[in-house]
């Protein structure tokens, strides 16, 4: 039963905002909607699934070994309500615990509703899931509410990057892994989104946010694990005036394939040394 929330109404219908196979030959899959996040089998029946208040900043990566799934998810300030058919007297008493550990959303599996709480103002939150049941094994507070975020899996397959972009301030990288029943996560300030990790993990890139004291994006080569400030490039060093960096990725450990925008012609790509981010020349292909 779907369980509505304060902020939603049943003119409102959900989108999806992503969506990865958990297992592509059993016909698994994980879907995140501005609404849920839910795991649907090859006939696309809901498996499990985690209501929560409409939001569509969720991003998330699946483990190597597709065991545990990595998601943003929305604060716990977001306000949520009971089942329909609860009296007013224990909706009540929800009202008067929320106001007590924080306001949560709404868990789902297999009809059991979890309402999760913690301090309020801490932001949204990043959960570990396990993939095949829906059962949330950790949390953690991000500390501020992300324009956007992307999720993505170290080649190690234990660690996972969370980019963290936000307007009017600094980004930042989590780095988290789960280990032995526990959660450990580290926060890297940097200048920029998580972009790409290399296919040999002994690096990644960042990218700013574009914004009017950056008009053409900085990007920057870190290593891992130090995070240590490797090569740094903004658009003056490669790009023409009016052009900005739009997205950046691995080709292999030696080729970074870069996109450039500019708002009166069409895109134009370029090649980037993945040692040190100097020219190597225009791209033609591969294609996104």
């Amino acid at each position: 039963m779907m369980v509505l929330n304060q902020n939603d109404s049943p003119a409102e219908k959900s989108f999806v905002v992503s969506r990865k196979h958990l297992d592509a030959n059993a016909g698994l899959e994980i879907v995140a909607r501005d609404n849920s996040l839910s795991l649907l089998n090859r006939h696309g029946a809901t498996v499990w699934a985690i209501e929560h208040p409409q939001w569509d900043g969720t991003s998330f990566e699946i483990s190597a070994d597709g065991n545990l799934l990595w998601a943003t998810m929305p604060g716990p300030d977001y306000p949520w309500e009971t089942d329909e058919d609860e009296s007013e007297e224990e909706e009540e008493d929800d009202e008067e615990e929320s106001d007590t550990c924080g306001p949560g959303w709404i868990g789902v599996h297999d009809d059991r509703r979890i309402h999760l709480g913690a301090p309020e103002n801490h932001g949204d939150e990043w959960w570990v899931v396990e993939a095949a049941t829906g059962r949330v094994l950790a949390t953690t507070p991000l500390g501020v509410y992300p324009a956007a975020t992307t999720s993505i899996g170290h080649p190690n397959g234990v660690d996972v990057g969370l980019g963290i972009g936000v307007h009017d301030g600094p980004s930042e990288t989590f780095w988290g892994r789960y280990v032995n029943d526990a959660l450990h996560v580290g926060i890297v300030p940097t200048p920029g989104m998580l972009e790409a990790i290399s296919p040999s993990g002994r690096s990644y890139l960042t990218l700013t946010m574009l914004t009017a004291s950056d008009t053409g994006g900085t990007l920057t080569l870190k290593g891992f694990p130090d995070h240590q400030v490797i090569a740094q490039r903004t658009s003056a060093d490669h790009l023409a005036p009016g052009e900005w960096f739009g997205w950046a990725e691995y080709l292999d450990d030696e080729r970074i394939l870069v996109e450039v925008f500019q708002a009166a012609t069409a895109p134009r790509k370029i090649l980037l040394d993945a040692g040190n981010l100097t020219l190597l020349g225009e791209a033609q292909s591969p294609t996104r």
